[in-house]
């Protein structure tokens, strides 16, 4: 589904430059969960932000389903992110000023649904990830879990082709985290292709395969 071919990218770091990735390489199957670990700096978020199309490389390409990014305008990237890619983050964020269920909405808005099939999608999700009695709160009255599963619901919302997540579990402690690492196994992503980034070898363990950033390059466990 993704094809990652010579990827090079350096970067500004302080009056320095950076070189993140030189002739990295990457394939990724539909439905293939992978986790991304390595050392702080490495650029694994950096990659993330690549495989979303969200930063330009300087060389090599990356296919989606056949269709090379660099060759996608602006708002063919949007498009595309909003209807094939699912982001999860550490710190997830929401809007504060509306309550979880229109916030799970938001990408179906933009995708122009329904009201009714929206309320729907979102019910059917909730009650999945154990949140459907919280979709009339606001986000500040939520736990750290409790956001953290109300992020995954919005990232699944609009079934999406890819899951990016990045340190998913990061802010959560033990406890939360394993009731999250259990969401992530339970959730059926048959056709959906998982990419992780985690320092925690307890969350790499959940993926297919696993993959360190060093040296510029990615290499397999």
């Amino acid at each position: 589904m993704i094809s990652v071919k010579n990827l090079s990218l350096t970067i500004q770091d302080g009056r320095n430059n950076k070189e993140l990735f030189q002739n990295l390489n990457l394939c990724l199957n539909a439905g293939q969960k992978i986790a991304i670990m390595g050392k702080s700096g490495s650029g694994k978020t950096t990659l993330l932000k690549a495989l979303s199309g969200l930063i330009k490389t300087d060389k090599g390409t990356i296919l989606f389903e056949g269709n090379d990014l660099r060759n996608m305008t602006a708002n063919e990237l949007s498009l595309h992110r909003l209807k094939n890619i699912g982001f999860i983050f550490q710190d997830n964020p929401m809007i504060a000023s509306k309550n979880i269920l229109d916030n799970i909405a938001l990408p179906l808005k933009y995708l122009r649904l329904e009201k009714k099939m929206i309320e729907n999608k979102v019910h059917h999700l909730a009650e999945k990830l154990a949140i459907q009695d919280l979709l009339l709160e606001k986000p500040t009255f939520l736990s750290g879990g409790e956001r953290q599963r109300a992020g995954i619901a919005r990232a699944l919302i609009t079934e999406p082709k890819l899951i990016l997540a990045d340190e998913p579990t990061g802010s959560l402690d033990f406890e939360t985290e394993a009731i999250v690492l259990d969401i992530f196994q339970k959730i059926k992503l048959i056709d959906t292709s998982f990419v992780m980034v985690t320092h925690d070898p307890a969350v790499a363990n959940i993926c297919d395969n696993v993959y360190t950033l060093n040296d510029k390059q990615l290499h397999i466990h």
